[in-house]
C-alpha cells in the first residue's frame, strides 16, 4: 500500500482533542494489513545505538586488557594480596589460601586455607586471628591450632602481632574486647569463630556471633559484631537462600511457569475456557476482598469478647476501620466490574483472537524465549565488562580512627574514565534490555497484525513470524532504539535518585529522603506510562510503518479515545 494513502487507512485512530483526531477513521475495504511499501524509520537512533554498542565493546576490551577479574571476584586481605591467586606485582603468592577470614569491621582480613568450623557452632574467645597469624592465650583450654591455617604475613609491611598487653590484658575476655588489638572489632585481631564459606569469604555463623556477644559483654547494636554480621552476612543470606531454593526457582520459577503458560495458551483455543478463567478470577478476587473485610470485623468483635481482654480498644478500632476500608474497596471493585462488563467481554474476545493467531503461528510463542536468551547473553557480557572495569581500579591505603586507635585498611579508587565508563555501561544496560524487548514486541505485533488483516487465514503460518522478524530488523530497528533510549534515560535517572536516597539515608536527612522518595515515585510512574505508550506505538509502527514520534502520537490518541476498552484488555490479558 502506498504511503500517500496513509491518511485513509488509520483504523480507529482518533480521539483527541485536536480536530484532526476527534473522529473515528476506519480503514477502506481493500486494506489488506501491514503496509508493504515501508522505509527505514528513525535511522539516526539506529546509528546511535550501534555507536553505543561499539563504545561498550571498546570499554570492555580496554578493561579486559588492563584489568584482572580476580581482583574483584576473589577477596583482598589487609595487605593488598588477593586470596587464592598469585597476581605478582609485589603481592604475595596466596594460591593455597583461597578464603578470607574477617579480622575487623572494616572488612580487613587474612587469607586462610579453609574457613574454620566448630562442632558446637560456637567460637574460641581465647584464640585470636591477627594480621600476623593465630595467637592464643597461654594456659587456656582451646581448640587445636590446626583449626585454622593462616598464610604467612611476616614479610608484610603492615603486619601486627598480639601479646597479652595489647590483646588480652588481665586474662579477661571483656577487657580483651576493649583492648588495643581487638579495639571492639576495629583493630588488627579478632576471635576465632565458627564460619561458613560464601563466595570465598568466611562468614560467621549466627550461633557463634551470639556467643561472642555474650562472653564479651558487647552491645550488639553498637559494635563491630553487628557490622561484620550484617555487612558480610548478606552473602550468606543471598547464596544460602538461592541454594536452598534452587529447586523452587528452577522448577517452579522457570519450568512450571513455562509449562503453565504454554498450557494456558493451548487451552484458550477451546470455547468457553477464557470466560470461565476470567470471570472466575474476577469473582474470586472480589469474594476474597469481601471475605477479608468480613473476617476483620468478626475478629474485632471476638477481641472485645475475649476473657481476659488481650487487645486494647485502639487496636479493635483500628481493625474495624481497616476492615471497613477493605469492604468499601470490594464494593468499588464490584461497581467497576459491572461498569466495565462490556469492555471485559470485548477483552475476552481479543484474547480469544490472540489464541487463534497463536494456533496459526505457533512459533510466535518462542519469540519471548529468544528474547530471554538474548537478554541472558547480554547480561553475562555486561557483568563481564563491569567486573573487569572494576578491577582496573587502584588499591590505596586508607586510615581510620576508631575508639581512639588509628588503623589502616585497603580500598579501591577509580579515575574519572572508569567512573564515566561505569555510568555509561549502566545506561547501555538499561537501553539494551529495552531494545531486545522492543524488537520482540515489534515482531509479535507485525505477525499478529498480518494474521488479523489477512482474509485467507490459510496463507498464515510460522513463516509469517520469520518474515515479520526480517521486516523489523531491516526497517524498524531505529524505532526500537528510539523507544529504548527514552526508557533507558528515565531508568538511569531513577538509579541516580536511588543512589541519592541512599546517601541521604546515611546522612539521616529526613527532608531530603522525603523529597527523593517522591521523585522516585514520580519517575516510576513516568516509566510505566512511557512503556505503555511505547508498546502501543510499536503496534502502530508494525501496521503502518510509522516512525516512533508519529506512532507514539497516534497511539496516544487511540488510547485516549478507548481508555476503558484498552484498560480492560490490559487487565484481562
Amino acid at each position: 500500500m502506498a504511503r500517500d494513502d496513509e491518511n485513509l487507512v488509520q483504523p480507529l485512530i482518533g480521539t483527541e482533542i485536536p480536530p484532526e483526531h476527534s473522529s473515528t477513521i476506519r480503514a477502506p475495504d481493500d486494506f489488506d494489513g501491514p503496509v508493504k511499501d515501508r522505509g527505514c524509520t528513525d535511522i539516526f537512533c539506529l546509528i546511535l545505538i550501534y555507536i553505543m554498542f561499539g563504545t561498550m565493546t571498546g570499554i570492555g576490551a580496554y578493561s579486559m586488557s588492563n584489568g584482572d577479574y580476580r581482583r574483584v571476584i576473589y577477596p583482598m586481605d589487609y595487605s593488598g594480596n588477593i586470596c587464592g591467586t598469585n597476581l605478582g606485582n609485589g603481592t604475595a603468592d596466596m594460591t593455597e589460601y583461597p578464603y578470607l577470614y574477617y579480622v575487623n569491621g572494616m572488612l580487613d582480613g587474612v587469607c586462610v586455607k579453609e574457613c574454620p568450623t566448630f562442632s558446637n557452632g560456637l567460637a574460641d574467645e581465647y584464640a585470636l586471628v591477627t594480621f600476623g597469624g593465630l595467637w592464643k592465650v597461654e594456659g587456656t583450654k582451646t581448640y587445636p591450632a590446626d583449626n585454622i591455617e593462616i598464610a604467612n604475613y611476616n614479610d608484610s609491611s603492615f603486619v601486627k602481632y598480639c601479646d597479652e598487653e595489647t590483646c588480652y590484658p588481665d586474662d579477661n575476655t571483656v577487657a580483651s574486647f576493649k583492648s588495643t588489638g581487638v579495639n571492639k572489632g576495629y583493630g588488627f585481631a579478632f576471635y576465632l569463630m565458627d564460619t561458613r564459606s560464601r563466595m570465598n569469604r568466611c562468614i560467621p555463623s549466627t550461633k557463634s556471633f551470639n556467643y561472642l556477644v555474650n562472653v564479651t559483654k558487647a552491645d550488639k547494636d553498637s559494635n563491630v559484631l553487628s557490622d561484620i554480621n550484617s555487612t558480610a552476612g548478606w552473602l550468606a543470606d543471598l547464596t544460602g537462600d538461592l541454594y536452598k531454593a534452587k529447586a523452587i526457582i528452577l522448577g517452579w520459577g522457570f519450568g512450571a511457569a513455562l509449562f503453565l503458560s504454554a498450557f494456558y495458551s493451548f487451552m484458550l483455543r477451546f470455547p468457553g475456557i477464557i470466560e470461565i478463567m476470567v470471570w472466575g478470577s474476577i469473582l474470586t478476587t472480589i469474594g476474597l476482598v469481601f471475605g477479608a473485610g468480613a473476617y476483620g470485623i468478626v475478629l474485632s468483635y471476638q477481641w472485645v469478647s475475649d476473657s481476659p481482654r488481650v487487645h486494647t480498644d485502639k487496636e479493635v478500632t483500628n481493625a474495624r476501620i481497616v476492615s471497613s476500608f477493605i469492604i468499601i474497596f470490594g464494593t468499588i471493585l464490584t461497581c467497576i466490574t459491572c461498569f466495565l462488563r462490556k469492555q471485559i467481554v470485548l477483552a475476552m474476545g481479543c484474547t480469544e483472537e490472540t489464541s487463534r493467531a497463536i494456533k496459526r503461528m505457533p512459533l510466535v510463542i518462542l519469540l519471548p524465549v529468544l528474547g530471554g536468551i538474548a537478554t541472558i547473553i547480554f547480561v553475562a557480557l555486561f557483568i563481564t565488562y563491569g567486573i573487569f572495569l572494576m578491577s582496573v581500579g587502584e588499591t590505596y591505603i586508607q586510615t581510620r580512627t576508631n575508639n581512639g586507635v588509628q588503623s589502616t585498611y585497603r580500598s579501591f579508587e577509580y579515575n574519572q574514565f572508569q567512573m564515566g565508563g561505569g555510568i555509561f555501561l549502566i545506561f547501555a544496560f538499561f537501553v539494551t534490555i529495552q531494545f531486545i524487548s522492543a524488537i520482540v514486541s515489534l515482531t509479535i505485533s507485525t505477525s499478529v497484525a498480518t494474521w488479523y488483516f489477512t482474509r485467507d487465514k490459510s496463507e498464515i503460518s510460522s513463516g509469517t513470524v520469520f518474515q515479520s522478524l526480517h521486516t523489523v530488523f531491516c526497517k524498524h530497528q531505529g524505532t526500537a532504539a528510539f523507544g529504548s533510549f527514552i526508557i533507558g534515560f528515565v531508568q538511569l535517572i531513577r538509579a541516580f535518585l536511588s543512589w541519592l536516597f541512599k546517601v541521604a539515608s546515611g546522612a539521616d536527612n529526613k527532608f531530603a529522603e522525603g523529597v527523593l522518595c517522591c521523585c522516585k515515585c514520580c519517575f516510576a510512574c513516568v516509566e510505566k506510562f512511557l512503556k505503555f505508550i511505547n508498546k502501543n506505538a510499536y503496534i502502530q509502527t508494525a501496521i503502518f510503518g510509522f516512525g516512533f514520534c508519529k506512532a507514539s502520537e497516534q497511539a496516544f490518541y487511540l488510547i485516549m479515545r478507548n481508555a476503558a476498552r484498552i484498560g480492560s484488555i490490559e487487565w484481562v490479558s
